[in-house]
């Protein structure tokens, strides 16, 4: 039978050796098994997923693994396919990475199926990750990007989690920073009461959240807990602080790069970054001949996230 094209047919994808490649750590995934994956009819996709199954389950972790770093490598790739097949897998760490690996996909399939791993999960580290994938559509949500039921539902669900005395204090936490996007009158209430609560996990959550809401009204209560004891209550208040971009937070940062914690500093550096102006690149230029690479490293960083800031045009000739 001719065809009206004159343009050769489309050779057929060998899914097996596609297959094969993916489950093999050390073979290489070329250019038509990357776009086969990424291109997955429901037959297909089932019969994927039936193959993984098979698998051990480090083996299926380590196959997830390999699709998200992919996925990260190649922006124009999408597995959400994939992730979402494995939300339902025995083993709860592949079920936490294929919800880390939703974070990005704005499907409403995702959406759904987030909201139900979060409230019934079995496992608190994958109600935990999957709250905190929530962020990003609360995020849509407060820039009207997710409008009617679906917006209801994703609010109703996460403030459902935050208020619950009997759910734990880490999903309650990330359940709480998760909503801080979100600019009612009602959120600011819930942070200020997780803020004051007993439980440092609450207390954390709520202090990432004050960042999130990119408000300077939190900035005194984050300055506070910049001198407080706790190192990992530092680091939040050193995230907070970069989030809500106020300069008058620059000098409460340089100090934290002196911090006896090594998280503490990297968060602090990470921060002025964020902030920018004349003030926090000059706290980023004493951190330059630090001691320890990491920071060094960051600070080189977090300088060029600064100059993208003030002067995008300026950073892009220092990247050529």
């Amino acid at each position: 039978m001719e065809t009206v094209s004159n343009q050769p047919a489309k050779t057929e994808i060998d899914f097996e050796r596609v297959f094969d490649a993916l489950i093999e750590p050390s073979a290489s995934l070329e250019d038509d098994a990357l776009e086969a994956l990424n291109a997955l009819g429901p037959e297909m996709r089932a019969r994927l997923a039936a193959a993984l199954q098979a698998l051990d389950s480090a083996a299926r972790f380590s196959v997830l693994a390999r699709l998200i770093d992919v996925a990260e490598e190649h922006v124009t790739l999408d597995y959400g396919s994939v992730c979402l097949d494995f939300l339902s897998d025995s083993d709860a760490s592949v079920r936490a990475l294929a919800v880390s690996g939703l974070s990005d996909v704005e499907d409403r399939e995702a959406l759904v199926r987030l909201l139900e791993v979060a409230r019934d999960d079995s496992d608190e580290l994958v109600r935990v990750e999957a709250t905190d994938a929530l962020r990003l559509w609360v995020l849509r949500a407060e820039f009207g990007r997710l409008m009617g039921e679906d917006r209801a539902a994703l609010i109703e669900m996460l403030r459902g989690l935050a208020e619950d005395g009997g759910e734990a204090a880490s999903v309650r936490g990330n359940a709480v920073e998760s909503l801080g996007p979100l600019s009612e009158e009602w959120v600011r209430e819930l942070i200020h009461e997780s803020f004051a609560n007993e439980d440092q996990t609450l207390r954390l959550g709520a202090l990432r959240a004050m960042g999130w809401s990119a408000d300077s009204y939190w900035l005194p209560t984050v300055l506070d807990s910049a001198e407080a004891l706790d190192d990992e209550e530092r680091s939040a208040a050193a995230f907070a602080a970069g989030e809500i971009e106020d300069e008058d937070a620059v000098p409460t940062l340089q100090d934290l790069l002196e911090d006896e914690s090594l998280e503490v500093v990297l968060t602090a550096v990470a921060a002025l970054g964020e902030i920018g102006g004349a003030l926090a690149l000059e706290a980023l230029e004493s951190v330059r001949t630090h001691p320890e690479v990491a920071v060094r490293d960051a600070s080189q960083a977090a300088g060029q996230t600064a100059a993208l800031i003030d002067d995008p045009m300026a950073a892009s000739e220092m990247s050529l």
